[in-house]
């Protein structure tokens, strides 16, 4: 994913990942492509406080936003990112 994104050429962008989890997809971009904003958003409190252990683990706090909402009522004005990423899968 992070090839498809490089050959975008995309600079000084803005990135939401929705369903963020435990944060790997979230690091590996802020590490690789360092964007300008990057945010992370999941329903899950308990994923959010996962993926922000990470985050500090890795010394990218102050680099990753994250947000505890729902996918389908985000508090985010729409556009204000230039890309949106998930690798979010749903069992029913």
């Amino acid at each position: 994913m992070l090839k498809e994104i490089e050959e975008k050429a995309l600079k000084d962008f803005k990135v939401l990942e929705v369903g963020c989890g435990a944060g790997k997809l979230l690091l590996e971009i802020v590490s690789e492509l360092k964007p300008r904003v990057t945010v992370g958003l999941d329903i899950s409190r308990a994923m959010v406080r996962i993926t922000r252990k990470n985050v500090m683990k890795c010394g990218r706090y102050s680099d990753v936003n994250l947000i505890v909402a729902d996918a389908h009522k985000m508090p985010l004005r729409k556009g204000c990112f230039d890309l949106l990423v998930s690798t979010g899968r749903f069992i029913t």
